[in-house]
């Protein structure tokens, strides 16, 4: 993530927010990330993240004032800890997607079959 930052503070000074997201949620589709959009902006100086129960998770939409905070990060904690440290400036946005998160094989099988299922009850 901190290499990532890095990378588009160096090349894109224009840019006004970034999206951070996960390779691992496979049931985001094109259309919650521009939803997630047309919300962040609405308060385009906010934090926006998808939001479940109390916790705050990606995909999330960071105004670039966080971008050099991002670019500090180190560790697998990522962009969780700036939301925590910033939660008063965290909007939250309701997205299931995101809750499918596919962290061991396991994890994919049984997400892989509940997409199977379906696509057989859409027939």
């Amino acid at each position: 993530l901190s290499e990532g930052v890095k990378a588009l503070m160096a090349q894109a000074s224009t840019l006004q927010a970034l999206m951070v997201l996960l390779a691992d949620q496979p049931a985001i589709r094109l259309d919650d990330l521009e939803n997630m959009l047309t919300a962040h902006a609405q308060a385009p100086q906010r934090i926006l993240a998808c939001g479940h129960e109390g916790a705050l998770s990606p995909p999330c939409i960071f105004p670039m004032t966080y971008a050099e905070e991002l670019s500090a990060l180190q560790g697998p904690q990522g962009a969780r800890s700036l939301l925590e440290k910033h939660a008063a400036q965290v909007d939250a946005f309701d997205l299931p997607a995101a809750l499918a998160d596919i962290d061991e094989p396991d994890d994919y099988t049984a997400w892989e079959t509940a997409q199977n299922r379906s696509r057989a009850d859409e027939i």
